[in-house]
């Protein structure tokens, strides 16, 4: 009866743990062009902070011809990358982009908003020849990042696919590559910058 007790409780706890893993389900919310960040009333860090979120809801008259659907995009919360001494880096390598809705999810642009303290450099040679420790080189899918509004990305995440249940994914490759330090990074993260996203259904 004990072993059986035991069980239970260690599948409890494992199970509780996977709802802390899968609590920071990304949402976006929406304006009324269809565009939609994630940052309009419900932003990336207040959803994961407050675990709170919307959707919006349109109405067309009857007689017209545009079917129903939904908009559902969903991207990472939160990245941490590493940083070594020397400003050599690890990333992800799954950071991603996926639309569960009917048609492709088109992201327009992007806005990158640099924490006190941090900023870009234009190569990743520069990085590399920099004293500044909070000095960085990034790329998303091969756009190197700066301050400000980074329109025309071009980038498309397939529709989903009904028949085979297929979510329709936009690899983003992360690279990175920082200044040199004395001291290592705090064990605890510290938020460089944020990205917000602008996505809309193609037409």
């Amino acid at each position: 009866m004990k072993k059986v007790l035991a069980t239970i409780l260690a599948m409890a706890m494992v199970l509780s743990l996977g709802v802390i893993s899968f609590a920071a389900e990304p949402q976006w919310t929406g304006d009324t062009d269809g565009t939609v960040t994630p940052d309009d009333g419900t932003n990336a860090e207040s959803i994961q902070e407050n675990g709170s979120a919307s959707t919006w809801f349109k109405v067309l008259d009857k007689s017209d011809t545009i079917p129903t659907y939904w908009m559902s995009v969903s991207v990472p919360l939160g990245v941490t990358f590493c940083i070594s001494a020397d400003g050599t880096t690890s990333v992800p390598t799954t950071y991603k982009v996926e639309n569960y809705s009917p048609k492709a999810a088109n992201v327009s642009k992007m806005n990158v908003v640099l924490e006190e303290g941090w900023s870009f450099v234009e190569s990743a040679a520069a990085a590399a020849s920099t004293e500044d420790p909070k000095a960085l080189y990034f790329t998303i899918k091969e756009q190197a990042l700066r301050a400000g509004t980074i329109d025309s990305l071009g980038w498309s995440a397939p529709a989903f696919n009904v028949a085979s249940q297929g979510v329709g994914t936009l690899d983003l490759p992360l690279t990175a590559r920082a200044g040199k330090r004395d001291t290592a990074i705090a064990q605890t993260a510290e938020k460089a910058f944020t990205v917000t996203y602008t996505v809309a259904l193609a037409e």
